[in-house]
C-alpha cells in the first residue's frame, strides 16, 4: 500500500449534520473555527493591501494624482488623523468596534485613509521603493490567505 499524502488525524466529537456514522465523521470533519477566522483575517488584510498598493502605484504613475497629493497638505493631515483616531477608538472601545456593521464600516474607512496616507511618500519622493514594500506585503498576505484555503492545520501554535 502506497501513501500519496499525509492525512492529519481528525478528532471528532462533531455536530455536523452530514456526519451520521463514524465513517461519515472522517469524511465530513467539522471545520476548525480558528482556520475560518484566519481565512477571514488574511482575506481582509489582502484586500486592504491591494487597495494600498493600487493607490501607491497610482500616485507614482499618474501625474495629476501626484500633483493633487503634493498640493493638498490638509488631506495628509486628515488621513493621519482619521487613521490615528480609528486605531485609538479600536483600543479603547473594542467591544463596540467589534460588532459587525461597525467593524466593517470602520475597516473600510481605515483602509481608504491608510491608502491615501501610504500614497503620500510615493508622490512626495517620486520613488518606487514604497510601492515595492507595499507589493511585498501584498504578496505575503495573499500567500497566507491561499495557504489557509488549502490547509486544515493551524500554524499559529506550531512554534519554532
Amino acid at each position: 500500500m502506497q501513501i500519496d499524502h499525509y492525512e492529519y488525524p481528525v478528532i471528532t466529537t462533531t455536530n455536523n449534520p452530514k456526519a451520521t456514522t463514524e465513517e461519515d465523521r472522517l469524511v465530513y470533519p467539522q471545520s476548525n473555527p480558528r482556520i475560518k477566522y484566519l481565512r477571514r483575517l488574511y482575506f481582509l488584510i489582502s484586500v486592504q493591501q491591494l487597495i494600498v498598493t493600487a493607490m501607491a502605484f497610482a500616485a507614482y504613475f499618474s501625474e495629476s494624482f501626484k500633483n493633487m497629493l503634493n498640493n493638498t497638505l490638509w488631506l495628509l493631515i486628515l488621513s493621519a488623523s482619521v487613521v490615528g483616531l480609528i486605531m485609538i477608538a479600536t483600543i479603547f472601545f473594542w467591544r463596540t468596534v467589534a460588532r459587525f456593521p461597525i467593524s466593517l464600516l470602520l475597516f473600510s474607512i481605515f483602509t481608504v485613509f491608510l491608502a491615501f496616507l501610504c500614497a503620500y511618500p510615493v508622490a512626495y519622493f517620486n520613488s518606487l521603493i514604497p510601492c515595492n514594500v507595499y507589493l511585498s506585503f501584498l504578496a505575503i498576505s495573499v500567500g497566507l490567505f491561499i495557504y489557509t484555503l488549502f490547509n486544515k492545520v493551524d500554524i499559529t501554535y506550531m512554534g519554532t
